[in-house]
C-alpha cells in the first residue's frame, strides 16, 4: 500500500509537529497574527504578588476596540510601529474588560497573548486581569454583545473545527473533543441569524472551553504590585481575609472547568464583588467609601493605592480618598464613550503622571479630583467625544438597537426591560412613564407628535421625530452665538449641566442608560431649544430668519405647543432656569412668563392672570401649566400623614371613606416602636351625601340649575348653592384634551402635588356621560367643543376616567359633590323637577298641558252648569236631553385555563393588568415592571427571617416538598422542572405575604417612597390581579411559607389576607372575623367563600341535572317544561325587575346581613342586599363563577346569584328601577353597560336551579306572579297611581267621568221629571 493511500501512516512519526501547525496555522487565520513561542512553562501557578518595577503603566478597559488598544499602548511607548514589544523591562497591567461592546475581542487577546510572550523575553511583563465582561461572558452572558462580536467567535468556530478535522487525520493524536458538546442548537426569543454566532461564543468561553483555557486562564483577577493593588472592580477587606492567592487559583479552577459549574465563585457576581464593586468609583468624591478603602488598604502590607476600571471616569483618569483610588477606566472603545486613550504611568523615581492622546495635553500631572469640583482631562476632548457611537459599514457599534429584537440572549439570561426604579416615589422624581394601565386607553395622546423632549422618546425608531432634532442643533448654534455677547460660551453650559447631573437623573422615574456625555448633550440641545421657542415668541431676542419654517408652517408651532406638554415628553424645570440664567438672554423676564408667553398662543388668558403665577415653582412645563388651573385662593388641603396612604381605588369613590383608609399597616414616624397601644384619633363624621354625581341630564330632572359661571380665573372654579350649579366655560379641543390626560397621568404619579385636574376630570366625567349630556352643556354655554362630535366628547372623559385612583372627601370639589347629591335627594325637588320637565319642557309639551288643564276646566263648569240648570232653570227654556389534563377533573385541580367559551366574553377580565402570579402569565412583556420588585420584596422578607434566626433555606425545602400538591393544583402541564417551578412559588408566594404584612402593619416596612405603596394606582391594581383564577397559586403553598417564616404569630393568614383585601371589599371587621376559619383553595377561592352566606358555607357536588342560563322567553318556557319532570311546577327563571314590578312584586333593599346573597322572598317581597357594581367587583365575579363553572368540588352560590341578577337585569331599565329602589349602586358605567355585564356574564355557564341555594326564591316569584289577581291589580295601580302625576291624571279623569255621570243622571231625571211649574 503506498503512502498516499495511508496518510495517516505518514503522520505517525511527527504528530506534535503537525499538531502544533495547524494550531499555527488556525491562529493566524483568526487574528493574522503568528504567536512567537510561549517562554512561560506549562499549568504553572497564577503570581500574585510582584516586585514593584522601574516603570509600571496601568492600561483600563478595552472592549473590542482593537485600534483603540494599539493607541493606548502607543502613547505609552509600549510597542513600536510593527506592534512589537519595545519598552524593555516596563511592567504593563490591563485591569480587564477586553471582551463585549465591540467587533475584535478575538484580535485583542491574540495581539495581548502576543505581547507577553514578546515582553517575557525582553524582560518585561504584561499582566492581564479578568473584568465584570469576562465573567459575565463565561457564564454566558451576553447582553452586551455586538453583531461583529458573534461574527468574530463564529469565524473563529469555523477555523477551530476544520483544524479539528485536520488532527483526526493524524493517528498518533488523542482524538478532539467537539467543542459544541451539549450546547443547544436554538435558543427562545434570539433571532435565528444568530444562532450559530451565540453556539460558537460558549463553545469558545465557557469554563473549559478553548479560549477561556487558552488565554482567560492567564489572567490574574486580583494583583499587588509594589505598593499599588490592582483589581477591575474594588476590594473590600472580606476579600482580602479570604486571601488574594486563593482567589486568583479558585477563579482560574473555576475557568479551567475544575470545579463551580457554569456560576462564577461567589465573590465575582453581585455588586459587592471584585469585579462589579463602584464603592470607590463615583464620579463625586465625596460619594466614594473612603473609610472601606483605608480599612482595605491597611490589610495589605505596603499597599499605598488602589487601582481600578470598571467604571468610566468621563473626567479622565483621576484619583479620590487622597488618590489612594485611582480609577483609569476613560470609555475608550467605540462601544462606550469613544473617549481619547490615557494611560497610568507610575515610576519609581518620579511618581504618577497620566499619559493621554489628547493634543492639548502631552503629558499631566496627576490629580485628585476635589469633591466639588468636575475638572480633568475627560473635559478638554476633542468634539467627537460629545458625537454617539461610530457607525461602521452602516451598522451601530452596539448592540441592542432600538429597532431590533431583543438583541441577543442566552438561555435564561433576558436584556432587562426599563423599569421602575425603586426611588421613583422620592419627591425629586417627576417624570415617569405612562403605565400599561393608562396608556391602553389612548397610547397616541402620550407620545409626541414631531419632537422629542428628554430621554424616553430620544433615537426613537419613529421617523417622525427625527424631522426636529437637526433644527435643535441649529437653534443651539443660534443659542450659543447670543450668549457669546454676555461672555458665556458652550463650556459655560456644559458646566452647568453637569452640575446637575443626578439630580436630572434622579427627576426620572427610571435609570437612564445614557452616559454621562450622552444626557448632557441631550439636555444641552433640548434645553436651549426650548428656550429658544419661548426667546423668539417673546420678542426677547432679535430673530430675522423669517423663512424658519417652524414659525412660518401654521401648523408646527400649536404641535410643538401640544408636544411640550406631556408627561413622557418633559426635562426638569430647574434645568430650564439654570440654562436661562447662565445665559444672560432675558435677565428681567422670568422663565415662568416667557413660557406663559408662549403656551398664550393655545391657552388663552389676560396677561393680569399670568402675572399672578409669575412666581409659581413647578417640576417641569406640563407641571407649571397644571398649576394655572388650580383655583385661587386655594383651599386648605388635608395635612400630609407622616405614614403613606393605601387608597382603596374605585371603592373609594362611591363610599364615605372609613377609618380603615388611612395608613400603611400601622407604622409609626418614630424611629422607636414600643409595644404600648396608642389611641386612635377619632373618626371623622359621617358624610352619607358624599359620592359621584349622575349625569347632567338626569340632573336636570332632579331639579338641578345649570348656569355658566363669568369671571373666573380657571374653568375648575366650579361653585354649587341652593340648586343652581355654577360650571365655568370649558373650551374644549385638542390641545386641551392632551393637556387634561397628561395633567392627570402626572398626579396619579406624583404623591406629593395636589390633585385638582383628576378631580375636574372626574366631575366633568360624571356630568357628560352621553352625547345628549355633552349637547345640553353646549346648549348652557358651558361647553364649547372644537374636539368632535357630542359622542366623541362623551367618550374621552369615560376613558380618561378609567383605572385611575381618586379620593372624593380629599377633593376639593368633595363640597359640591356633596351638595348635590344632598339636594337631589329631597324628594319634593326630584317631583316638582319631573313635573316642570314633562309637562312644561318644550313650547309643545306646554301647550299640551295647558290644553289638558283647559279641557278639565271646562268639563267641570260643563258638569257645574248643568247641575246649576237642573236646581235653578232659566226660565221659558226646553231642557232636552243631550248624548383540559385528564386529572383535570380532580379534587386537588383547583387552578385551570379559561376555556375559550368564557373567555371570549372579556378576555382582558381574565388576564392580570400588573403582575403575574404563578406560571399561566409568566413572562408578558406588559408585566415585568413588577418582577424587579418581587426580588427586592424576597430579600427583605429573606431579611427578616434572618433577624429571627431562622434559615431562608427552609422556605426552599418547604416549597420543595410541596412540589407534586403544586403541580397537581394547576389544570396544564406546567413544563417546568423542579428548580424552576420552586423558585417561581417562592418568589411569588413571597411577594404576596409581604404585601400582606406590610399593609396590615404586621412587619415593620421603612421604605416610605417605594412606588408599590406611594403610587396610588398600583396597589388597587395588585388586588384586582391577585383574584384571578388563571393568576392563583395554591393557598397550601402561602400556608406553608407563612408557618415557614414565622414572621407573624399573632394573627392568622387568613386574618391578614382579609385586612389586604378590606381596602377594596369595606367589609367591618366582625364581618371578617367570622370567617378566620375558612379553608381554601387559593386567594380567589377564599374570597369567594366569604360572599357565601355562613349557614350555606358547604360543597354541592352533585351536578347531574344541567341548565343553560338564558333568560329568553323561549328558553325560559324549556326550563319550565323541563322541571315539571321533577315536580317543581314554578322552579325556572324569573323575569326582569321591570316586568315583575309590573306584576305586583315589591323590591326592597334587604339590611343588617354580612352577604349580598342573601336574597330573600315572601308575600311578594323580593329583600336584596344592595351591591355596589364597580370594576373590582365585576372582575371578582367574572373570575368566581369561572371558578365555579370549572371546579368540580367547589358550590354554585356566586353562579346562582350572577344568574338571578342577569334575569333581574334584563335591560338597561331594568338597572335603572334597581338603582332607585337603592339595590344597586353603579359606579360600573351606564345602566347600559350594567345589564350588557349581566347579559355576557350569563352565557355558555351551567347551572342546576333545583340545587341552586335560591331555588326557592326562583320558585316563589314565579308562583306569585302566575296568579291573575295579584298581575291585574299591580298592572293598574302601576298604570294609575304610580307617581303624583299620573295619581293626578287618574284622579282627574275619575271627577271628569264623575261629573259626567251626574250630568247625564240630571239631564234624564229633568226629562222624565220635569220641575214643577212647567
Amino acid at each position: 500500500m503506498s503512502s498516499r493511500e495511508n496518510p495517516s501512516g505518514i503522520c505517525k512519526n511527527i504528530p506534535n509537529l503537525i499538531s502544533s501547525f495547524v494550531d499555527t496555522f488556525v491562529d493566524y487565520s483568526v487574528s493574522g497574527i503568528f504567536l512567537p513561542q510561549d517562554p512561560s512553562p506549562q499549568n504553572e501557578i497564577l503570581q500574585t504578588r510582584f516586585d514593584k518595577p522601574e516603570r509600571l503603566v496601568a492600561i483600563g478597559d478595552l472592549h473590542g476596540d482593537l485600534d483603540k488598544s494599539r493607541e493606548a499602548f502607543n502613547i505609552a511607548g509600549l510597542i513600536d510601529s510593527s506592534d512589537r514589544w519595545s519598552s524593555g523591562s516596563t511592567m504593563v497591567v490591563q485591569v480587564g474588560d477586553v471582551l463585549d461592546k465591540g467587533g475584535e475581542e478575538l484580535k485583542i487577546l491574540y495581539f495581548l497573548e502576543k505581547l507577553k510572550r514578546e515582553a517575557e523575553r525582553a524582560g518585561g511583563k504584561v499582566l492581564t486581569m479578568n473584568g465584570n465582561h469576562e465573567i459575565m461572558n463565561i457564564e454566558g452572558d451576553f447582553r452586551h454583545v455586538t453583531k461583529k462580536g458573534l461574527e468574530e467567535f463564529q469565524v473563529w468556530a469555523d477555523w477551530y473545527c476544520l483544524g479539528n478535522k485536520m488532527k483526526t487525520l493524524c493517528s498518533g493524536l488523542d482524538k478532539p473533543k467537539d467543542p459544541y458538546e451539549g450546547i443547544p442548537m436554538s435558543f427562545p426569543r434570539v433571532r435565528a441569524d444568530c444562532f450559530d454566532g451565540i453556539r460558537a461564543r460558549i463553545a469558545a468561553l465557557r469554563p473549559e472551553g478553548p479560549i477561556a483555557k487558552r488565554f482567560l486562564t492567564k489572567n490574574q483577577t486580583v494583583a499587588v504590585v509594589g505598593d499599588s493593588v490592582f483589581v477591575h472592580g474594588g476590594l473590600l477587606a472580606e476579600h482580602i481575609e479570604y486571601g488574594l492567592e486563593r482567589i486568583n487559583e479558585e477563579v482560574r479552577g473555576w475557568i479551567n472547568g475544575l470545579k463551580g459549574g457554569r456560576y462564577a465563585p461567589v465573590y465575582c457576581r453581585g455588586g459587592n464583588s471584585l469585579v462589579w464593586l463602584r464603592k470607590f468609583s463615583e464620579e463625586m468624591a465625596h460619594k466614594c467609601d473612603c473609610a472601606a478603602l483605608e480599612h482595605a488598604l491597611s490589610t495589605i502590607p505596603g499597599v499605598k493605592r488602589m487601582i481600578m476600571g470598571h467604571t468610566i471616569q468621563d473626567a479622565g483618569i483621576n484619583g479620590v480618598c487622597n488618590d489612594k483610588a485611582i480609577r483609569i477606566d476613560v470609555g475608550m472603545s467605540k462601544g462606550c464613550s469613544d473617549g481619547l486613550p490615557e494611560v497610568l504611568e507610575i515610576r519609581r523615581d518620579s511618581g504618577v503622571r497620566i499619559l493621554t492622546s489628547n493634543p492639548l495635553y502631552k503629558e499631566n500631572p496627576y490629580s485628585h479630583l476635589a469633591p466639588d469640583s468636575k475638572t480633568g482631562l475627560g473635559l478638554l476632548t476633542n468634539k467627537r467625544a460629545m458625537d454617539p457611537p461610530s457607525q461602521a459599514n452602516g451598522e451601530s457599534a452596539t448592540i441592542p438597537d432600538e429597532n431590533e429584537e431583543e438583541a441577543y440572549l442566552l438561555l435564561d439570561k433576558v436584556i432587562p426591560a426599563v423599569h421602575l426604579k425603586e426611588s421613583a416615589g422620592d419627591r425629586s422624581c417627576c417624570i415617569y412613564r405612562i403605565p400599561h394601565t393608562l396608556e391602553r386607553v389612548n397610547d397616541k395622546v402620550y407620545a409626541p407628535k414631531i419632537v422629542s423632549i428628554g430621554p424616553y422618546h430620544h433615537s426613537s425608531d419613529k421617523q417622525h421625530l427625527k424631522m426636529i432634532e437637526e433644527h435643535k442643533k441649529r437653534y443651539l448654534e443660534i443659542f450659543v452665538s447670543k450668549t457669546k455677547d454676555n461672555g458665556v460660551n458652550l463650556c459655560h453650559l456644559v458646566d452647568v449641566v453637569s452640575g446637575l447631573e443626578q439630580k436630572i437623573r434622579d427627576s426620572y422615574s427610571e435609570n437612564l442608560e445614557f452616559s454621562r456625555q450622552k444626557l448632557i448633550k441631550v439636555m444641552i440641545l433640548d434645553g436651549c431649544f426650548i428656550l429658544m421657542l419661548f426667546l423668539v415668541v417673546s420678542q426677547k431676542i432679535e430673530y430675522t430668519n423669517f423663512k424658519d419654517p417652524i414659525f412660518k408652517l401654521r401648523w408646527i408651532l400649536p404641535t410643538l405647543r401640544s408636544d411640550l406638554l406631556l408627561l413622557e415628553n418633559q426635562v426638569p424645570l430647574f434645568l430650564l432656569e439654570a440654562l436661562l440664567e447662565t445665559s444672560k438672554l432675558a435677565p428681567s423676564t422670568s422663565l415662568n412668563m416667557l413660557a406663559f408667553k408662549f403656551f398664550d398662543y393655545s391657552i388663552k388668558k389676560p396677561e393680569g392672570l399670568w402675572k399672578k403665577h409669575n412666581n409659581l415653582r413647578a417640576k417641569h412645563l406640563l407641571d407649571l401649566i397644571r398649576k394655572t388651573f388650580k383655583p385661587v385662593p386655594h383651599p386648605p388641603t388635608i395635612p400630609r400623614q407622616c405614614c403613606i396612604n393605601i387608597f382603596s381605588g374605585h371603592r373609594e369613590n362611591s363610599r364615605t371613606e372609613t377609618s380603615k383608609n388611612t395608613c400603611l399597616g400601622k407604622i409609626s414616624c418614630s424611629k422607636e416602636i414600643t409595644g404600648a397601644q396608642t389611641s386612635s384619633p377619632p373618626p371623622p363624621p359621617p358624610r352619607p351625601f358624599l359620592g359621584l354625581i349622575v349625569s347632567a341630564r338626569k340632573l336636570r330632572l332632579r331639579g338641578i340649575k345649570f348656569k355658566r359661571k363669568e369671571n373666573v380665573e380657571t374653568p375648575l372654579d366650579i361653585s354649587f348653592k341652593s340648586g343652581f350649579l355654577e360650571v365655568p366655560l370649558l373650551v374644549f379641543d385638542d390641545f386641551i384634551s392632551n393637556l387634561l390626560i397628561n395633567c392627570v397621568a402626572f398626579e396619579q404619579f406624583n404623591m406629593s402635588c395636589s390633585t385638582e385636574i383628576t378631580s375636574y376630570v372626574t366631575f366633568m366625567g360624571c356630568l357628560i356621560n352621553t352625547e345628549e349630556d355633552a349637547t345640553f352643556l353646549i346648549e348652557k354655554g358651558i361647553l364649547e367643543n372644537y374636539f368632535g362630535t357630542g359622542e366623541q366628547v362623551s367618550l374621552f372623559f369615560k376613558n380618561i376616567g378609567k383605572d385611575i385612583s381618586f379620593s372624593i372627601s380629599k377633593s376639593f370639589l368633595s363640597n359640591v359633590f356633596e351638595g348635590v347629591n344632598e339636594y337631589t335627594s329631597q324628594g319634593y325637588h326630584v317631583q316638582w323637577a319631573g313635573f316642570k320637565y314633562t309637562h312644561f319642557n318644550t313650547p309643545w309639551t306646554f301647550l299640551s298641558s295647558c290644553a289638558a288643564l283647559m279641557l278639565l276646566l271646562l268639563t267641570i263648569f260643563q258638569a257645574f252648569f248643568a247641575a246649576y240648570a237642573y236646581f235653578r232653570p232659566p226660565k221659558n227654556k226646553d231642557n232636552g236631553l243631550k248624548l383540559l389534563r385528564e386529572s383535570a377533573g380532580s379534587e386537588s385541580c383547583c387552578i385551570v385555563r379559561i376555556p375559550q367559551s368564557l373567555a371570549r366574553i372579556n378576555l382582558k377580565a381574565y388576564e392580570p393588568k400588573i403582575v403575574s402570579i404563578g406560571p399561566y402569565h409568566h413572562g408578558k412583556e406588559h408585566l415585568k415592571m413588577t418582577q424587579q420588585h418581587k426580588r427586592r420584596f424576597l430579600k427583605f422578607f429573606v431579611a427578616k427571617m434572618e433577624e429571627k434566626g431562622i434559615d431562608p433555606q427552609e422556605l426552599v425545602k418547604a416549597v420543595s416538598s410541596l412540589e407534586g400538591v403544586i403541580r397537581g393544583s394547576y389544570s396544564e402541564d406546567l413544563g417546568l422542572d423542579s428548580e424552576k417551578l420552586v423558585e417561581m412559588m417562592v418568589l411569588d408566594g413571597c411577594f404576596i405575604l409581604t404585601l400582606f404584612f406590610v399593609v396590615s402593619g404586621k412587619v415593620v416596612y421603612t421604605n416610605l417612597d417605594d412606588p408599590i405603596f406611594r403610587m396610588p394606582w398600583i396597589l388597587p391594581s395588585i388586588r384586582a390581579d391577585l383574584l384571578l383564577l388563571e393568576n392563583q397559586v395554591p393557598y397550601v403553598l402561602l400556608q406553608t411559607l407563612f408557618e415557614t417564616s414565622k414572621l407573624v404569630t399573632c394573627s392568622g393568614l387568613n386574618d391578614i389576607a382579609f385586612e389586604f383585601f378590606d381596602y377594596s371589599l369595606q367589609r367591618p371587621e366582625t364581618f371578617w372575623a367570622k370567617h378566620y376559619g375558612l379553608e381554601a383553595k387559593h386567594l380567589l377561592d377564599l374570597i369567594r367563600k366569604t360572599f357565601v352566606p355562613i349557614p350555606s358555607q358547604r360543597s354541592i357536588k352533585d351536578h347531574n341535572y344541567l341548565t343553560i342560563l338564558c333568560c329568553s322567553e323561549e328558553k325560559r318556557r324549556k326550563s319550565s317544561s323541563k322541571s315539571s319532570f321533577n315536580d317543581h311546577e314554578f322552579l325556572g327563571f324569573v323575569l326582569s325587575a321591570k316586568k315583575l314590578h309590573l306584576r305586583g312584586i315589591k323590591f326592597k333593599p334587604r339590611k343588617n346581613t354580612d352577604s349580598i346573597l342573601d336574597i330573600r322572598y315572601s308575600d311578594g317581597v323580593l329583600h336584596i342586599p344592595t351591591v355596589v357594581m364597580d370594576d373590582f367587583t365585576a372582575s371578582v365575579f367574572l373570575n368566581c363563577v369561572a371558578f365555579e363553572q370549572l371546579y368540580a368540588d367547589s358550590s354554585n352560590h356566586i353562579t346562582s346569584y350572577v344568574a338571578f341578577m342577569a334575569c333581574l337585569i334584563n335591560e338597561e331599565s331594568d338597572a335603572a328601577f334597581l338603582t332607585e329602589r337603592r339595590i344597586l349602586e353603579n359606579y360600573f358605567g351606564t345602566e347600559d353597560e350594567v345589564s350588557r355585564f349581566y347579559k355576557r356574564i350569563g352565557k355558555d355557564i351551567a347551572l342546576d336551579l333545583e340545587k341552586s341555594y335560591l331555588a326557592k326564591v326562583f320558585e316563589g316569584v314565579n308562583e306569585y306572579t302566575s296568579k291573575g289577581f295579584h298581575v291585574h291589580c299591580a298592572e293598574f295601580i302601576h298604570t294609575h297611581f304610580d307617581s303624583p302625576w299620573t295619581f293626578a291624571s287618574s284622579f282627574a279623569a275619575l271627577l271628569l267621568l264623575m261629573f259626567a255621570a251626574l250630568q247625564v243622571f240630571f239631564a234624564a231625571y229633568s226629562y222624565f221629571r220635569p220641575p214643577k211649574g212647567k
